[in-house]
């Protein structure tokens, strides 16, 4: 089941992940069975917790982040204030310079934090499709919906393929008529034997039925099959994916057929009776004798916990109302604690920035965002508010656990962290930062304007001379020293730029010795 969400890529991104947490809440329910636990929401609690717990590195790396942000986002503020409404080319490079410096200093970079957050993102779309529809991906759960689905499926069940009715909603009976050249012609007739005419019928589906039950019976379905009329039909799949919404009063008002009140004709109210008939009667299969009802009886205890149906939505005359409310309630709170390990002292500076921080926008994010989820709680199912319950607890407790961690910790550390991960880097491309930053050495390249370098005084066939022919001794300076080359053709532009400029200042030399020579001649 993809996340369906209109975006192909996404999809196409998150489907992975999405079967990667259906095999994990799968394997948790299967543990469960071991001691006898047969509870959704029980399974929803620890799927939660394995989760939150798998992606704590991600969550630390991206705390880090923010710690380091808190401290460097200030200065960068103020470089972008020093050139406030200096919109020329020149100014714009040398911004942009200084604030590189600034990341260059912190060890960190624009896109630092991206990657862990971006992850995370994905792992949080991918959880919601499993949440919604755990009968999809854990199959001791599927294999009592299957029960239901088999006689509904099957041949000569008693449920016609196709009813028809005619302009005013009268069922219709269909005869098929053999003519003599082995043809057949179909007619349908009303109750009193009358043919009526094909341009009056309207005819409904098994598939159609079950489409219009769902919608109009308030069930939550997370992905609805797509139903194009007269062509759709469920598979055993779609059903599982539609039933597994299905809160008690649905699946009562399913198996007892209760009709949908409407004055218009439609699919259900016409296929309502076959269906009840045939799921309130004992069938066999494989040997064994199951009976519908009691498999009913057995999902419904499934999803109930505490009295309480997963696949109920909260009610404010009940005492489900506490999960909306605890879920923006502990929201809040983890948003509170994350905020509270980047507060930095910049009050002390009272610096005055006419631009708005990115912190001054998520503060007012954190009162937000809460309020909103708990307002979307009371119209998801019961199921979806335990898990966000679970995630913010789960949330608050890691956090509270990463801020006396990283709390006492010098944000030097990081830096050293993230400027050791540059040299590595910088040497996974043969770029050495030795003896006060002279390359020691520099992988072969294509490049035209570079041959060889190396930071030995031997010196090879390729190294630069100069015009005494000697061998150059190639240093970066010490403002690119620090620079982090993504490939070799950024190495390149380095060396060329410094070669460059040691070019330069040997003509300015040479001019001022021949400015001399003439001054010593006249």
């Amino acid at each position: 089941m993809s996340l369906n969400i209109g975006l192909p890529v996404l999809n196409f991104i998150t489907d992975p992940f999405i079967k990667l947490m259906g095999i994990i809440i799968n394997y948790i329910y299967k543990l469960m069975l071991v001691f006898g636990i047969e509870k959704i929401a029980i399974c929803i609690v620890l799927f939660t917790i394995a989760i939150k717990l798998l992606t704590l590195p991600l969550t630390y790396k991206q705390q880090k982040f923010s710690k380091v942000s808190a401290k460097m986002n200030p200065e960068i503020q103020a470089i972008s204030e020093k050139y406030k409404g200096r919109r020329d080319q020149e100014s714009m490079m040398k911004m942009q310079a200084e604030q590189q410096a600034v990341y260059r200093k912190y060890g960190s970079s624009p896109m630092s934090g991206c990657l862990p957050l971006i992850i995370l993102m994905i792992i949080l779309f991918a959880l919601y499709p499993v949440v919604y529809s755990i009968p999809t991906y854990v199959k001791d759960v599927q294999a009592h919906y299957v029960k239901i689905i088999d006689p509904l499926l099957a041949e000569n069940n008693g449920i016609p393929k196709t009813i028809s009715v005619d302009e005013n909603g009268n069922v219709l009976s269909r005869k098929v008529v053999e003519k003599e050249d082995g043809s057949q012609e179909v007619f349908y007739t009303d109750a009193d034997g009358n043919e009526v005419s094909s341009d009056e019928i309207t005819s409904y589906t098994f598939s159609e039925a079950v489409n219009v039950f769902y919608n109009n019976k308030g069930v939550y379905v997370r992905k609805a099959p797509k139903f194009k009329k007269g062509s759709t039909v469920y598979s055993e799949k779609n059903l599982v994916a539609i039933m597994a919404g299905f809160s008690e009063k649905s699946w009562d008002d399913f198996f007892d057929g209760t009709k949908i009140e409407t004055d218009k004709t439609n699919a259900w109210n016409l296929y309502a009776p076959y269906i009840s008939e045939v799921l309130n009667k004992e069938y066999t299969k494989d040997g064994d004798t199951i009976d519908p009802v009691n498999v009913k009886e057995k999902i419904i205890d499934i999803n109930t916990i505490f009295g309480v149906n997963i696949f109920d939505k909260p009610g404010f005359k009940s005492i489900t109302i506490l999960i909306p409310l605890l879920a923006a309630l502990l929201q809040f709170l983890q948003s509170q604690l994350s905020m509270a390990l980047n507060k930095t002292d910049d009050k002390k500076k009272k610096k005055k920035n006419t631009e708005p921080s990115p912190m001054d926008s998520m503060k007012t994010m954190n009162y937000i965002m809460p309020v909103f989820s708990g307002i979307i709680c009371f119209t998801l199912p019961i199921g979806v508010g335990i898990y966000w319950i679970v995630s913010s607890v789960v949330s608050i407790i890691l956090q509270v656990i990463i801020n006396a961690k990283l709390k006492d910790m010098d944000v030097s550390v990081f830096v050293e962290e993230s400027t050791e991960k540059n040299k590595k880097q910088l040497e996974k491309y043969g770029v050495h930062n030795e003896n006060n930053g002279q390359m020691a050495s520099v992988a072969k390249t294509s490049t035209k304007s570079i041959a060889s370098y190396a930071s030995s005084g031997t010196g090879s066939k390729n190294d630069k001379k100069d015009k005494s022919g000697k061998a150059k001794n190639i240093k970066i300076s010490e403002e690119k020293r620090h620079l982090s080359a993504k490939s070799i053709a950024a190495i390149a532009n380095i060396y060329k730029e410094d070669e460059e400029d040691d070019v330069n200042t040997e003509a300015v030399n040479n001019e001022d010795a021949g400015a001399k020579e003439n001054n010593g001649e006249e």
